[in-house]
């Protein structure tokens, strides 16, 4: 008679070193790193049940609509630097296929809990397409228009009636939670106008990149230990680069990247999953940017990939499956955060080895428009990057633009605790 196994019994036999096949890493062999990356990438779309969820989205729930977004974000990120375009079909209609009826990425489906944050990861995936050199399908709006839309939208909503300034994180008074403003979704519009700035060469996005990290800055959400009093942009994307050290944990292999407000106390849950996959790939971002930081930056995402791959051995039948913790051997957690945060992991190896963003009118993109924002800052930020040369390589948009990705870094490691 062939034995019974207690659930618990398999899922420990499965996690098992000894049964795990895990994925294999070598992050000095960039045919190693886009291997591992294939492996992760395909299952994390193994949740993806095409149309039956709706265009482009993961079944909900358990994922809400942003994480859909942050997938597509790291799809493109997948396709840029592993050149592998399988599923290039799948990223075009997902992400032409939640733009909405205005191409602003407002689908009347997801207008019971559409927030400002929502909307504005989902122009991030638009503007990673455009900066990429994303094919985008025939007749459809471009990706550079679609991240410009948002912002117009963005902008529009920037309400001085409380604080002083900044987003509320709902749009429609009618859902719990407009009352609020946070850290993140004002951490998205700088992040937003500050690459709109870097490849369009527009000043206005400068202003408002300014305007949007002041204000953060002005109500407490960056506090004095993120960032130095020297107001030079290369230090405050330092500062605010070492406060990320926070998010990792040192360990034989070295520094680990980690969830520190959940992963001690096991309360993680499906909406803290895909953050770390954001930190990484908004880290090796920076490091394109920022060469400065580029040193600290690899050695980070180095150990952190090594580390995910180590531990992605879940699975029944495949063994490849990724938990989501990193310092660890696999514990038993899968789903889509999960496999997108070791994907965006493994993908920060390349990154960091990359060039930065393609420019408006460049080979590289799919739009040479430069665009005029709609909406201005109502002043204009004294001192800030705004009064230099805005033209998108100047030495001061690479420096605001690293400084928005560094800081989104830092909030995205953040946002449960926040």
């Amino acid at each position: 008679m062939i034995p019974q196994l207690r659930p618990w019994t398999l899922r420990l036999l499965l996690a098992s070193p000894i049964l795990s096949a895990a994925i294999s890493l070598d992050v000095d062999d960039d045919t190693s790193i886009k291997s591992a990356a294939k492996t992760i990438a395909k299952d994390l779309l193994s949740y993806y049940k095409g149309d039956e969820d709706g265009v482009g989205l993961f079944p909900q729930p358990p994922y809400f609509w942003e994480e859909s977004g942050m997938v597509w974000a790291g799809m493109v990120d997948y396709w840029a630097y592993t050149g592998d375009d399988q599923y290039n079909d799948l990223i075009q209609s997902a992400l032409i296929g939640q733009t909405g009826p205005d191409n602003d990425y407002m689908p009347p489906n997801q207008t019971k809990s559409l927030g400002n944050l929502d909307q504005g990861l989902w122009a991030l995936a638009a503007m990673n397409a455009a900066e990429k050199g994303f094919p985008s399908p025939s007749g459809s709006t471009s990706w550079l228009d679609l991240a410009k839309n948002v912002f117009d939208r963005q902008v529009r909503r920037w309400d001085t009636n409380t604080c002083n300034g900044g987003l509320r994180w709902q749009i429609f008074s009618f859902n719990t939670g407009y009352s609020y403003k946070d850290s993140a979704s004002n951490g998205i519009l700088f992040q937003l106008a500050a690459r709109l700035a870097a490849f369009t060469g527009n000043s206005t996005y400068v202003d408002w990149a300014e305007k949007a990290y002041d204000w953060t800055k002005s109500v407490g959400f960056i506090s004095n230990d993120f960032h130095t009093s020297n107001p030079m942009s290369i230090n405050r994307t330092n500062s605010l680069l070492e406060a990320s050290q926070l998010f990792f944990k040192v360990t034989g292999s070295g520094e680990v990247m980690t969830e520190q407000a959940c992963e001690r106390v096991g309360t993680c849950d499906t909406d803290d999953f895909p953050l770390k996959g954001l930190m990484a790939q908004w880290l090796g971002a920076a490091a394109q940017v920022a060469p400065y930081a580029s040193d600290n930056i690899t050695a980070s995402v180095r150990s952190s990939a090594k580390a995910a791959a180590q531990q992605c051995t879940g699975g029944e039948n495949k063994g490849t499956e990724c938990g989501s913790i990193w310092t660890s051997s696999y514990d038993g957690s899968t789903g889509v955060g999960q496999e997108l945060s070791a994907m965006n992991v493994v993908l920060a190896n390349l990154a960091v080895k990359s060039t930065g963003p393609a420019k408006a009118g460049s080979s590289n993109t799919t739009s040479g428009a430069s665009g005029e924002p709609s909406s201005k800052p109502s002043s204009t930020v004294s001192g800030s990057a705004a009064s230099q040369t805005a033209g998108s390589g100047s030495a001061a948009v690479r420096h605001l633009t690293a400084r928005s990705l560094a800081l989104c870094s830092v909030l995205a490691a953040a946002l449960c605790i926040l």
